[in-house]
């Protein structure tokens, strides 16, 4: 887009209606404001010797005093239940709370009614405090003395009226002026919705009379220095008038496009706008609620009046702002990208107060604020034609979504998300968006235009009125960090190319886009299907509705809260005059592109009928779901869903010109069909699927493990991971399968004591997930045997052995390796901390062992820790850090705190521990070593380091670093890693240099390592010219398993699609399922929301469940999981780390059945007592995710499985393959990873290199935080 000419979009008012002769701007259609001359209306009196005096003295001031101007003529005022919000600068002010009338008798003194009849004084002092110059009342006092006909009748209507005339009777509450009134819902009181009345009482009688909302006399009483001479707005009128030829909000449309009062009396217009706006929505509202209890009696004539209609206080979804309107659009957004794919950008433009066709439409002394008329309709044009813009230069876009808000000043502003047909990929994307400051020389308009437009303010952190303040810190992450290239983190947001000190305050923007509009346009690219949330959010609640909490309405049957939402609408709603404008304009608040159909759904034969004539053409009483199962039987129309066919096919006055099939179609029972049986509800079909959880689910996961001929010990496993999601008590499913379970035990044991050895093992896996069997509701052994006498039992028959394979590895060690092992064990015992360092394929690993197998030949205790359980399945015993020290997995760092007691059992472990040792030290953060540490400090009770425990951590800096949660800069990386804690000067540096992985290649070696190391030319770009590229996923997939056999071979496992993003991964291991032979079968999983804050409003169930269905979250199986016998997948859970299943470590698919699934470990590290060939029984269990940008937990019940032919870079340290395609369509993000993925193999030929196309360029970028390697 960076390529196209871009010429400022230009319009001005040098048009006129040629029908109406209203002025137009030069975008918009002729004839658009009167419906080419079919909408004539009546024009309103002129009243030039009231407007000449007032302009020729008070132009400047006139438009900003008008307000003040007009409340002490009118004859009812403005009063408020809530307060007035008054901001800083060019602002309105607005109004919460709801806005009422409140009249009085005429003989009451300080209002307007009793200054016309009988103290004139009384105006003038009125005026005097407001600070309306007095000729300014005269003026108008004089011509409306002239003109209006309340004045010339008023006085002759109070002293001469009988009983049944109504004189006025109104209290004057003048509210404050200097700015735009933004809320106007009317009431007769607080308490309850009723139509608007102007109140009239006979003098000195307190029985009011009304007068209707929708009375012709409403606006002249209200505004008469608008309608001096006292003309009928819009409403009823008497018999013999004719009524206006028009609706309510044209009536309003038509006197903003034609009458220059409303644009001269600026402030004055701002309120007119909101009061007659409200004005339509409260009939709207009295009209839904006083007709749903009569619909409601009227579709069932039996109902009990006495019970209470739960849908009686529920706005529908045909009220643009209520509940329902804003969760059908976003279940209409949702179901645009379930269909069409994830949205590609997502825009918002504002509108700039500068624009030449406003700023030429300005009166001295008016601002923006004063014209919201001429604002709608300048930024509804520009909006337009930039919608137009990005359908012409972008590839075809598939789906555009718009919504246009107002900013709390009042101001429109639109949000639009597109989805364009070819993503561009990331290498391209600088072309595009840009978060950089032009070139002042080469493009001085556009870099001033990004100096106004683009700058995040730099007092963000110290200005009171700041929003991106939250603790000191910026929820936007300004100052961004400095990027040479654009990026992608691990949770998919993008990072842009800032490469100067000056472009890390610059939003991402398309500086075309700046060009042609001339305003803010904030671009990003969407990662997230919560993005649709944020669409609608502020239309229902937010910026444009004020906080409020009402008292529920209270069934008195069987005491539930009822919501009003009528009550919360009036009571909550913010109005701005802007809005008010836009909407009587009827301008689009909602655009969506395609259009989206609501299809229904019904059981059998309780389709409701369609409220057609019968005589009708193309009457029918069948529904479209019933036109669907009669579709003709063809194979292209019996393969369309639902959905699908609608989309397709469009029914007319008859729906087919093929002949339909008469009687019911199968496909009816075939719904509620799973699996070959046929369920008696759809509920129960559902529940077949997965998509409910049963509650007899636990009992038919171990029936079906048992009909597999699962050992005991493999039962145990499986009966310890259903306890966690269990809906019954465990004891119900203790009992009924207590038999089976110690079946092994009974054979040596009896009865009682071989229950307490299953229940121990049950324990057992409970603990390493948290729990505990009395949690569960199950009782404990009755001997449970320390975690100290465990580990010393674990090795003490193995003694002998460990002794002699720590000899003989010995034997096998390099010079390197031997150095380390002398000088670790010589400290066995003594206060050290040390640091083995050596890069990938240097023998870590075969050296820890073999100091473990040492110590623990030694009868000590080596407890072996890890960041990741896949760094330590290498070991026997060994956990990961958070499982050994209790360190709590949270969001923050702040007020980590070890849960582990230092009375407790695993105290007592570390405390008789010779040596603890840490894997992948560099890999954790910083709060949690300094967590472990306190808590080994408080076990010995001292303040050594680590307790004065002999400590050895092991890694690779040039590795993957610490991963933080949506950044990747070096300065929070090395911020959150151990190489900045006060412990890291305590630890000694033991180095391994010899190469072993790659031995074999010395060239390739050496070349690695120099790219870890980032030396030059490796800094920041690497040239992969001498390695084999490939340009397509089926060419990867060729290489890497050059036949089918190989792709359900254990030896698989050994060859890897490897890409930084979860994206690509997802993409490969499709492809690899796609060429396995057989039907794949899916797994839905269920998905709820744990819970919603105040600011999230509930969506539908079925919307709620689309939201869900869509959403992906690395380390969180997908909704809908395909599998085959026979494929490659990967744990998602650390289940049991003695038997291997860990996060990221691979198995192969054996039987698919409906309740759990089959696996047989492949990565089989390290000597257990289980079979190396045995499989395990997996079942469902419940991962908790917060999606990218939302307030809101999902907890999603599925398989911990995923296809697992390809994995991340993150995922793969440690492992060695015998061949890898590395991804590098899109470059690395953070640091190491190019490293990390590089150094997996043994030899350059055993990789290959996956690049877009298109690129000729065979270089790659390095990213490599210098400060976080150690020094030479």
């Amino acid at each position: 887009m960076s390529k196209h000419p871009v010429s400022p979009f230009h319009q001005d008012w040098s048009k006129r209606c040629s029908f109406c002769g209203v002025t137009l701007l030069s975008q918009e259609s002729d004839g658009w404001c009167c419906n080419k001359g079919r909408r004539r209306l009546p024009k309103r009196p002129q009243c030039e010797e009231l407007l000449e005096p007032l302009l020729d003295s008070y132009r400047g001031r006139l438009s900003a005093i008008s307000r003040r101007v007009n409340n002490p003529f009118a004859f009812s005022a403005i009063g408020t239940s809530g307060r007035f919000v008054h901001f800083q600068g060019l602002a309105n002010v607005v109004l919460e709370g709801r806005v009422y009338h409140r009249l009085l008798d005429v003989a009451e003194k300080g209002h307007s009614m009793h200054w016309f009849l009988y103290d004139e004084t009384g105006r003038a002092e009125h005026a005097k405090r407001l600070d309306v110059p007095q000729d300014v009342v005269q003026v108008v006092r004089s011509f409306l003395s002239q003109v209006s006909p309340y004045v010339r009748c008023l006085s002759h209507a109070i002293s001469q009226t009988t009983e049944q005339a109504i004189p006025l009777g109104i209290e004057l509450c003048v509210p404050p002026a200097g700015g735009e009134l933004a809320s106007v819902i009317n009431t007769e009181n607080l308490r309850q919705i009723s139509t608007r009345k102007i109140v009239f009482f006979r003098k000195g009688d307190r029985r009011p009379r009304f007068v209707p909302i929708l009375s012709c006399q409403y606006e002249p009483l209200q505004y008469p220095l608008l309608f001096p001479h006292g003309t009928s707005g819009w409403g009823f009128r008497a018999p013999s008038q004719k009524n206006l030829p028009c609706s309510q909000i044209q009536w309003y449309r038509h006197l903003f496009l034609t009458e220059p009062r409303l644009q001269i009396f600026g402030r004055l217009a701002c309120e007119y706008a909101v009061d007659m706006f409200s004005r339509t929505e409260e009939e709207r509202l009295h009209f839904l609620k006083t007709g749903r209890r009569q619909q409601a009696v009227g579709m069932d004539e039996a109902q009990d009046p006495a019970v209470p209609d739960l849908f009686q206080n529920k706005i529908p979804a045909s009220f643009m702002d209520s509940r329902a309107w804003a969760s059908d659009q976003v279940a209409d957004s949702l179901a645009i990208a379930r269909q069409l794919g994830k949205s590609s950008f997502f825009l918002t433009m504002t509108t700039n107060s500068h624009w030449p066709e406003i700023q030429s439409r300005l009166l001295p002394g008016q601002d923006v604020t004063d014209i919201p008329a001429v604002v709608c309709r300048v930024f509804s044009r520009r909006l337009l034609a930039l919608k137009a813009f990005l359908r012409q230069n972008f590839s075809r876009i598939l789906y555009e979504i718009s919504v246009t808000e107002f900013q709390k000043r009042g101001l429109p502003h639109a949000h639009i998300i597109i989805k364009v047909s070819h993503e561009p990929p990331l290498s391209v994307l600088d072309t595009i968006i840009s978060a950089e400051l032009p070139n002042p020389v080469e493009k001085p308009w556009l870099y001033t235009a990004i100096n106004r437009f683009h700058i995040h303010s730099r007092d963000h952190l110290t200005r009171p009125t700041s929003r991106c303040n939250r603790n000191g810190r910026c929820i936007y992450g300004y100052p961004q960090p400095i990027a040479l290239h654009t990026y992608i983190d691990d949770i998919g947001r993008v990072h842009y190319r800032r490469r100067k000190e000056e472009d890390r305050w610059v939003t991402p923007h398309i500086p075309a886009l700046v060009e042609l509009m001339d305003c803010h346009i904030f671009v990003d690219v969407c990662s997230t299907a919560v993005i649709f949330l944020y669409l609608f959010k502020y239309l229902f609640k937010g910026p444009d509705r004020t906080r409020f909490s009402l008292p529920a309405l209270s069934s008195p049957q069987d005491g539930n809260e009822l919501v009003d939402e009528y009550e919360d609408y009036v009571s909550g709603r913010y109005l701005s005059s802007s809005e008010a404008v836009y909407r009587i304009f009827g301008y689009d608040t909602v655009r969506k592109r395609p259009a989206v159909r609501c299809l229904s759904v019904h059981l059998e034969g309780k389709n409701l009928p369609r409220m057609h004539h019968p005589a009708a053409p193309g009457f029918t009483a069948m529904s479209d779901l019933l036109w669907y199962f009669q579709r003709p039987r063809t194979a292209d129309l019996q393969e369309l869903k639902y959905s699908e066919f609608f989309s397709v096919y469009y029914l007319q006055t008859r729906p087919f010109d093929i002949p339909l099939e008469t009687t019911q179609h199968p496909i009816i029972t075939d719904l509620r069909t799973v699996r070959g049986h046929c369920y008696p509800t759809y509920q129960e079909a559902a529940t077949a699927l997965g998509l409910f959880q049963d509650v007899h689910e636990a009992v038919y996961a171990m029936n079906e493990a048992i009909r597999a001929y699962s050992r005991p010990s493999q039962l145990r496993f499986l009966f310890a991971y259903l306890l966690l999601d269990l809906p019954f008590p465990a004891v119900e499913l203790w009992t009924q399968f207590q038999q089976e379970l110690c079946v092994d035990y009974r054979l040596h044991h009896h009865p009682v004591e071989s229950s307490n050895l299953a229940l121990a093992d049950i324990a057992r896996y409970l603990s390493a997930q948290g729990s505990t069997l009395s949690q569960c509701g199950l009782p404990e052994p009755h001997y449970h045997a320390s975690e100290l006498d465990l580990e010393l039992n674990f090795f003490c028959d193995r003694i002998p052995t460990l002794r002699r394979r720590s000899e003989d590895a010995y034997a096998k060690m390099n010079a390197d390796q031997q150095n380390i092992f002398d000088r670790i064990l010589s400290h066995c015992g003594s206060s050290e901390c040390f640091f083995i360092d050596g890069r990938a394929g240097r023998g870590k690993t075969f050296l820890v062992s073999t100091i473990c197998d040492r110590v623990r030949g030694d009868g000590q205790i080596a407890c072996v820790t890890g960041t990741t359980a896949l760094s330590v399945i290498h070991y026997e015993r060994g956990r990961t850090a958070h499982s050994a020290f209790g360190i709590p997995v949270q969001e923050t760092d702040v007020g980590l705190e070890s849960r582990i007691s230092v009375h407790s059992g695993r105290a007592e472990l570390l405390r008789q521990a010779a040596i603890i040792i840490w894997e992948e030290l560099p890999m954790a953060k910083k709060a949690i070593i300094e967590c472990a540490n306190q808590l080994l400090q408080d076990i010995m009770g001292n303040n050594l380091p680590f307790g004065g425990k002999l400590f050895i951590g092991l890694g690779d800096f040039r590795q993957v670093a610490p991963v933080i949660r949506g950044s990747s800069g070096p300065t929070a990386t090395l911020n959150s890693s151990i190489r900045t804690s006060d412990l890291w000067e305590r630890f000694k540096i033991l180095r391994l240099t010899i190469p072993i992985r790659n031995a074999g290649d010395p060239v390739y070696a050496r070349w690695v390592d120099q790219v870890g190391d980032g030396i030059t030319p490796y800094e920041t770009s690497v040239s992969l010219q001498h390695l084999r590229h490939l340009e397509t996923l089926g060419e990867a997939a060729n290489f890497l398993f050059l036949n089918d056999g190989l792709q359900t071979s254990p030896a698989a496992v050994h060859r890897a699609f490897l890409s930084p993003f979860n994206a690509r991964v997802d993409l490969f291991n499709l492809l690899m399922l796609d060429r396995l032979s057989g039907s794949p079968t899916a797994y839905y999983s269920q998905d709820t929301i744990k819970e919603l804050d105040d600011t999230t409003f509930h969506l539908p169930a079925g919307a709620e469940a689309d939201l869900l269905s869509i959403l992906h979250e690395s380390g969180v199986p997908p909704h809908a999981l395909s599998l085959k016998i026979g494929c490659i997948a990967s744990i998602m859970r650390n289940l049991s780390i003695e038997k291997g299943l860990v996060k990221n470590a691979r198995v192969q698919v054996v039987n698919l059945l409906p309740n759990v699934i089959e696996v047989r470990l492949l990565q089989q590290l390290q000597p257990v007592p289980e079979q190396t060939n045995s499989p395990f029984y997996l079942p469902r269990i419940t991962f908790e995710f917060k999606p990218l940008r939302a307030n809101w937990t999902v907890q999603r019940r599925q398989f911990p499985l995923r296809i697992a032919y390809a994995t991340t870079f993150n995922s793969c340290q440690g492992l060695t393959l015998d061949c890898v395609v590395l991804d590098l369509a899109m470059p690395v993000f953070a640091h190491g990873q190019l490293y990390t993925s590089l150094s997996r193999v043994r030899t350059a030929p055993d990789i290959c290199i996956l690049r877009n196309p298109d690129e000729t360029d065979h270089s790659t970028l390095n990213v490599v935080y210098h400060d976080l390697l150690l020094p030479a």
